[in-house]
């Protein structure tokens, strides 16, 4: 589940996707769902972020407050 099941012509930049879970490079793997709700693993920093809001994404892209949280988590580790 949390390695890269894709070929190579349908990787999206850093990330990829397993069997139900986005796969990053650095090993880091979550879902990123479209009804407000993601979640993302990172093994290598020991750190788990949930993020639950109350809207639907205008975008297929991770809402700007998904990412700030997520990087805030990131740099409370450091």
């Amino acid at each position: 589940m949390r390695e890269d099941a894709l070929t190579a012509r349908r990787d999206i930049g850093d990330r990829s996707w397993g069997f139900g879970l986005a796969v990053d490079t650095d090993g880091a793997y979550g879902w990123y769902g479209g009804l407000s709700s993601s979640f993302w693993i990172s093994p290598a920093l020991g750190l788990t972020v949930i993020v639950l809001t109350q809207r639907t994404w205008g975008s297929p892209d991770l809402p700007a407050v998904h990412r700030e949280i997520g990087d805030a988590a990131i740099r409370s580790c450091s």
